[in-house]
């Protein structure tokens, strides 16, 4: 049997997700940056992660640190409004591979307003005409500019969005559930967008056959089976090349509140010609950008300063991970704080040389050895993986370090991080290249989950 999973239920999955972020409610989510140590291979090159367990374990050992998620929303595509692109008209039976990506159905202008794109100029003849004229009307609803496209403003990003939001790639996408006195101007506005629309609307006529042997004079337009004098159309030759609603000076107020819609052609010589009304959402365009513009993406957000105490500086990592509910290493409970480290540690009563941070350590007694992440005066964070075995460090071994002249005496040999690293679900693990943090650098991480895949 045939089923599909809609663009509203990948919405609603990640709801929650959205909510308990925005209001900082368990279960508590962080972001970790993890594995100072290279790849294997010899190039340092990064695979793919793969969706098993041996992977999520191999992530938890060398978890560095962790930083609560500061922020979360839907995300779109970014696609900024350029002069001369000849961009999609919304189609409702597309589905969001059908649009071209250089061709989107939807913009942002360079005052981070967004439309989306209801009908495109066409010229007398009935061929696509290029954008030319940025939309930037914020009117609650449709509205043509002299090129012929038909546009419909959504919303506004506002500068905290973009900040926490904006990418090169996405950008950020909303819907507004109630405003009071403290809402500001843009999220007034969009509400009263919201409230505005009007469902199941017809929002554009597409020509599927142009047909022949028209005129103006004679030719009828019927929605329905009821003549409708506000349709306008063009006749080139004889075929009926453009199909539109007239406007109220540059607004369009298009027939709303249809079962269904079928357009029908009255005229005495003319035949074969085919125009499709296009519907929009039952609740109509402006209602939800969210569900207007089809996303299916959220991005998660934490800022890291170059300062925080708990992550490591002059060190690479090269991994990230959401990780939902880790437990604090001195209970069974969930961790709150809103950083937190989760390397082992273990300091030393005497180095004769100084360990150095990026090599192995190795106990001349007990033969255990680990991974050097960071030196603090006597004071060494470090891991264990596979390459390096498990075998616990002892108190007051002598410890050196592979290629180099470090040396040390052990005081303690395990000093439990913050967070257990052990604890938690990991949802999102992203392998790539080395990142070096310097203490001057903020890393902005900004992780885009895509549910597109769903089915």
């Amino acid at each position: 049997m045939a089923s599909i999973v809609t663009e509203t239920l990948k919405q609603e999955l990640v709801r929650p997700l959205l909510t308990n972020i925005k209001n900082g409610i368990d279960p508590a989510f962080y972001i970790g940056l993890s594995r100072s140590n290279p790849w294997t291979g010899g190039n340092d090159s990064a695979p793919a992660p793969r969706v098993d367990i041996s992977e999520e374990n191999r992530f938890r050992r060398g978890l560095q640190a962790v930083i609560k998620v500061n922020s979360a929303s839907y995300v779109v595509p970014r696609n900024d409004w350029t002069s001369g692109t000849f961009y999609s008209q919304y189609d409702d039976k597309n589905i969001l591979s059908d649009y071209p990506t250089a061709n989107p159905f939807y913009v942002m202008n360079d005052n981070n307003q967004v439309f989306i794109c209801l009908q495109i100029g066409r010229d007398t003849t009935g061929a696509k005409v290029a954008s030319t004229i940025k939309p930037a009307l914020e009117n609650l609803h449709p509205f043509g500019t002299s090129d012929g496209y038909i546009w419909k403003f959504l919303y506004t990003v506002s500068a905290l969005e973009a900040n926490y939001y904006m990418t090169q790639n996405y950008m950020p996408v909303r819907y507004i559930e109630s405003v009071d006195s403290n809402s500001t101007g843009a999220e007034n506005k969009q509400w009263a967008v919201q409230n505005a629309a009007h469902g199941d609307q017809i929002t554009s006529f597409i020509i599927e056959d142009s047909g022949s042997n028209y005129h103006v004079d004679s030719c009828d337009f019927r929605v329905n089976g009821v003549y409708n004098p506000f349709i306008i159309r063009t006749i080139n030759a004889g075929k009926i090349s453009k199909v539109s609603y007239a406007a109220d000076s540059s607004t369009f107020h298009f027939q709303h509140n249809l079962d269904g819609a079928i357009l029908t052609i009255d005229d005495t010589t003319g035949t074969g010609a085919i125009v499709r009304p296009v519907l929009s959402t039952s609740r109509g365009f402006g209602s939800n950008a969210v569900t207007d513009l089809k996303s299916q993406m959220i991005l998660i957000n934490s800022k890291i300063t170059g300062n925080e105490p708990d992550f490591i500086t002059s060190q690479d990592f090269r991994q990230i991970c959401i990780i939902k509910n880790i437990k604090d290493s001195a209970s069974s409970n969930n961790f709150t704080q809103i950083t937190g480290k989760t390397l082992n540690s273990m300091t030393l009563s005497s180095q004769a040389v100084a360990i150095s941070a990026d090599r192995d350590i190795v106990g001349a007694t007990s033969g255990a050895k680990a991974w050097v992440d960071h030196v603090v005066g006597n004071t060494i964070y470090y891991h264990q993986f596979d390459s390096t075995g498990y075998v616990p460090f002892v108190v007051g071994d002598s410890i050196s370090e592979t290629g180099g002249p470090g040396e040390g005496v052990i005081l303690l040999p395990k000093i439990i991080g913050e967070a257990n690293p052990r604890s938690g679900d990991i949802l999102y693990i992203d392998n790539r290249a080395a990142v070096e943090r310097v203490p001057n650098q903020t890393e902005d991480i900004k992780i885009v989950i895509k549910l597109d895949n769903c089915s």
